[in-house]
C-alpha cells in the first residue's frame, strides 16, 4: 500500500488555528487610548465659580511642573433653569464657552486662572475645564463648578 503524503492537511489546520487566534482577539476590551499618549495630560481640580460684579468668575490652577506641557484649557458650560427645580442624576448638556491659553505650566510655581463670563439672572450653570497639551490631546474632566443666580 502507497503511503499518501498530505502537507496540505498540516497548512489546513495551522490556517484554521491562526484565525481562530486572530478572530477571538486578546480579550482586553477598553475605549481606544491615541498612541503617542504616555503620560496623562494633567487636569484641574479646584474649578470654584462665584459671582463678581454681575458676572461668573471661574477660577482654577494649573498644575506646577506638569510632565506634559499644557497649551490651554477649554472651558465648558451648562445651565437649567431653577424654575425647572432640582434634577438630581439628569445629564448636564455642556457646550464650548471658550479656550484660554496656559501662560506658564513648567515654571514650578501653580499659575491661577481666572475668566468672568456674563450670565442671566434665575439659572443654575454648571462650568468643567479641559486641559490640551501642545500635541492637540485633551486630559480628564475638572470637577464640576455650579452656581445659582436667583
Amino acid at each position: 500500500m502507497k503511503r499518501v503524503s498530505t502537507p496540505w492537511i498540516a497548512a489546513t489546520c495551522i490556517l484554521i488555528g491562526l484565525c481562530v487566534l486572530i478572530s477571538t482577539g486578546c480579550g482586553k476590551k477598553a475605549y481606544p487610548v491615541s498612541p503617542g499618549q504616555k503620560i496623562p495630560v494633567q487636569h484641574a481640580t479646584d474649578l470654584q465659580a462665584r459671582m463678581l460684579q454681575g458676572q461668573a468668575e471661574l477660577v482654577w490652577t494649573v498644575p506646577a511642573s506638569p510632565a506634559v506641557a499644557l497649551s490651554r484649557f477649554v472651558v465648558y458650560k451648562a445651565s437649567r433653569a431653577l424654575s425647572e427645580g432640582e434634577c438630581k442624576g439628569c445629564p448636564l448638556l455642556f457646550s464650548k464657552l471658550s479656550e484660554w491659553p496656559v501662560i506658564s505650566s513648567r515654571s514650578g510655581v501653580p499659575v491661577k486662572m481666572r475668566v468672568l463670563d456674563p450670565v442671566e439672572t434665575g439659572y443654575v450653570y454648571f462650568y468643567k475645564v479641559v486641559g490640551i497639551d501642545t500635541a492637540g490631546l485633551s486630559g480628564k474632566d475638572s470637577n464640576v463648578a455650579e452656581l445659582a443666580v436667583p
